[in-house]
């Protein structure tokens, strides 16, 4: 059975656990009044992969809900993947007053997919809210209603996250502007705009416009890259949540420690599927990529490799 959040949202039921961990071990009991908002903090996996990854392991971590992009409907969604009251999401004692823990997944293609999820969040959140008789404060200390996983740590209710404020913010949601959002339940309420990347201009007789002063803002002249077929050195190789994976330290500007870190795992591993492979050398098998994403202090663009968002150095994909 599915519920309605608002007219522009539909929770749905997708349980892949037919029970709630923390109830069946008699953690948590009613009354739960409070809603949990987390990120997942992995942009490689999708909502199905984090809903079948939490199937195997929730006695590790659980959560009722997750909220984001759906590649095979080519739409932001909602699920509900457990049975509400408690759950291991926090890392605290506040696991067992949570009603709803939800999850945004941060395996977004771009803005425009990034805001509809974003929507979905706002409604999931706020039905929860409704759900609980609470009103849709975030964080306002009394322990009730609305709460970011940040602050349940920051008051030693959670783990040392702070998820999800460092995602939204990637995306050009400030914690005043969520709260806001939770408040009226439009997304990017008020003034506040979406953070969209410019779009991309057309080149007069294929060439750059004059003052290009780096190599990220070249790159969005275009709007894409076309690599050529060239063949970039295979540095490292893991399997992330089931996804295999190639590192190069090329395309990700890599300069710094021996090995890739987590985080540059998460943002420039990219997934077998994606390249033509021999030996240590890979090339992408799409030739030309739309930019889906542009960061100047990083010196990053994105494209969308096999589904997933992929970080790489702008200067390497110029000179492609």
């Amino acid at each position: 059975m599915n519920t309605t959040a608002n007219a522009d949202t539909v929770i749905q039921k997708r349980h892949v656990l037919s029970f709630n961990p923390a109830q069946a071990a008699g953690l948590t009991r009613a009354p739960w009044n409070q809603v949990h908002l987390h990120s997942t903090a992995n942009t490689r996996a999708t909502m199905q992969d984090e809903a079948t990854y939490m199937s195997r392991s929730y006695n590790n971590a659980n959560y009722t809900n997750i909220v984001g992009w759906n590649y095979k409907t080519g739409k932001a969604e909602s699920w509900q993947i457990m049975p509400k009251g408690g759950a291991y999401d926090l890392g605290g004692d506040w696991n067992w007053d949570g009603w709803t823990s939800i999850e945004f997944s941060e395996n977004i293609p771009n803005q425009k997919a990034f805001k509809q999820a974003y929507q979905a969040y706002i409604d999931t959140a706020r039905q929860g809210a409704r759900e609980v008789g609470a009103n849709h404060a975030l964080d306002d200390g009394t322990g009730i209603g609305l709460i970011t996983h940040g602050s349940a740590s920051a008051t030693g209710h959670g783990s040392d996250h702070n998820d999800p404020l460092p995602f939204l913010a990637r995306w050009g949601v400030s914690k005043a502007q969520l709260a806001r959002d939770l408040r009226t339940g439009v997304a990017f309420s008020g003034t506040a705009q979406v953070n969209k990347p410019a779009q991309a201009n057309k080149p007069v007789m294929g060439k750059p416009k004059p003052n290009v002063k780096n190599d990220v803002d070249y790159m969005r002249q275009y709007g894409e890259v076309i690599w050529n077929k060239k063949w970039f050195t295979i540095n490292e190789t893991t399997k992330i949540s089931g996804i295999k994976q190639a590192f190069s330290y090329n395309l990700a500007g890599h300069h710094v420690g021996k090995y890739a870190t987590k985080d540059e795992w998460l943002n420039n591993g990219i997934p077998v599927d994606g390249i033509n492979r021999q030996g240590n050398r890979l090339q992408f098998k799409q030739n030309r990529m739309k930019i889906v994403g542009y960061d100047k202090k990083t010196n990053a663009i994105a494209v969308n490799v096999s589904g997933y968002t992929i970080w790489v150095d702008a200067t390497v994909a110029r000179k492609a």
